[in-house]
């Protein structure tokens, strides 16, 4: 197991030219914001190729677990349409994958799969296709990106930024391994207000000398901009190097950073002056400002389904200007796997309210404070759900069944105007957080 607890999963396809087909067929419910995938290219080592490098973050935490007679597991399966938008041919593969713990709780702490398919293609424009699909569940996530694959072997350039929330050189295995160097990478390009600090990692092709193993300097200039544009970091260094590919890695301060959308550009200018680019997007989330009253007072609302009343008391006893800060020690003290940029639970959780508001009505107030929202929030995503109506017509009923729980919610609309109401409650029911 490495050490940021990612299980790495990696294949090689050498795309071939197959009949041109749909790039996916099928009626699974649609998943938003479940899985990070991210699309690179760099050169390949086959003569005029270029590799482009899918990576797929698979957390446990977002898959449907189902018990056999000694675990739990869940299935997934990640079906990629590379489809050449010159000629028009498409082709497939499909991987299946499994992750199984044994009992349901440790769920929560199972490693993340983080799955790399690089494709081996000709340089043109092609448009990709990524279908994840939960296989117990029958919900899916779709990514598409149209990609102009460069052609690396000519000029000299620049391969695309590899974001990393972690670089080391060191013989343990960290996340991915690249030309001796051990890259946890950010998939998702989303980082927590609590990031220090962000790497990137890089390739650069045909430089003056390289091949003649005298090498050379280059001069570099890693900038960060925010949303408009305006630079809010600049670091100039240089950089040595001896043969090719030269292999670029770079870290950067961000604990600084407010939240926000950023780019980060990396350019580089060899001996003659001739400059070649490169850049990305990455986020940062969390809060810094004051929350007001009316902010605060929800939050604590909403953390009533799973905090306890010592900790809500606690935090509502902090004066206005500590309020964030103890929010983000509220949350980091259950991050489920620390060593992940992200924190699982509290975009599980976010995540819910989300869904909640969006799905469900109650007429005075949000979503999730509606019962069916209460029960999606503490419980997630039901494992059946079954609507009907009664034989008159007269009222449309829905039964939520949770394998995982042994338990059925029932949900009537009494009005007819599509807010549910809870009529299988228990009077013991204290419904814990499953997460």
């Amino acid at each position: 197991m490495d050490r940021v607890g990612l299980i790495l999963k990696t294949f090689l396809l050498v795309a071939v030219t197959l009949a041109a087909v749909p790039l996916f067929a099928g009626a699974d419910a649609v998943r938003e914001n479940s899985f990070a995938i991210d699309f690179l290219t760099f050169r390949a080592d086959q003569k005029q190729k270029t590799v482009v490098e899918i990576l797929c973050e698979i957390p446990a935490a977002n898959l449907q677990f189902v018990k056999s007679e000694e675990w739990f597991s869940a299935r997934y399966e990640i079906a990629i349409a590379v489809q050449n938008l010159t000629s028009f041919k498409t082709s497939n593969l499909t991987y299946r994958d499994s992750i199984t713990v044994n009992n349901f709780k440790e769920i929560a702490k199972a490693q993340p799969h983080l799955v790399r398919i690089p494709l081996i293609v000709s340089p043109q424009e092609y448009l990709i296709s990524v279908r994840i699909r939960d296989l117990e569940a029958g919900s899916h996530f779709d990514a598409h990106q149209n990609l102009v694959v460069p052609d690396y072997w000519t000029q000299p350039a620049l391969s695309d930024l590899q974001l990393a929330t972690a670089l080391s050189s060191s013989n343990q295995q960290l996340g991915l391994r690249k030309n001796q160097m051990n890259i946890q990478p950010c998939v998702s390009k989303t980082l927590p207000l609590s990031q220090d600090s962000i790497f990137v990692y890089s390739e650069i092709y045909n430089l003056p000398n390289s091949h003649n193993g005298s090498g050379g300097s280059l001069r570099a200039e890693l900038s960060i901009m925010n949303s408009e544009g305006v630079a809010t970091k600049t670091f100039d260094f240089d950089y040595t190097f001896i043969d090719a590919p030269s292999t670029l890695c770079v870290g950067l301060a961000i604990g600084d950073l407010k939240p926000g959308a950023y780019t980060l550009a990396l350019t580089v200018w060899d001996n003659s002056g001739t400059e070649f680019s490169n850049r990305t997007e990455f986020k940062i989330v969390g809060r810094k400002e004051l929350l007001s009253d009316t902010e605060f007072s929800k939050i604590m609302r909403q953390l009533a389904v799973f905090a306890s009343l010592k900790e809500l008391d606690d935090l509502k006893s902090l004066p206005s200007a500590e309020r964030a800060l103890g929010l983000a020690k509220f949350w980091q003290k259950r991050d489920p796997i620390p060593e992940t940029a992200q924190n699982e639970l509290q975009m599980e959780f976010l995540e819910r309210i989300s869904y909640a508001n969006e799905k469900f009505i109650y007429a005075k107030g949000e979503g999730w404070e509606s019962e069916q929202g209460q029960v999606y929030v503490k419980c997630g995503r039901p494992t059946y759900v079954d609507r009907y109506k009664t034989n008159l017509g007269f009222r449309t009923y829905e039964v939520w069944e949770y394998i995982n729980l042994n338990r059925k919610f029932v949900f009537v609309d009494i009005a007819g105007f599509g807010e549910f109401r809870l009529v299988n409650p228990r009077e013991d029911d204290d419904l814990p957080f499953w997460f």
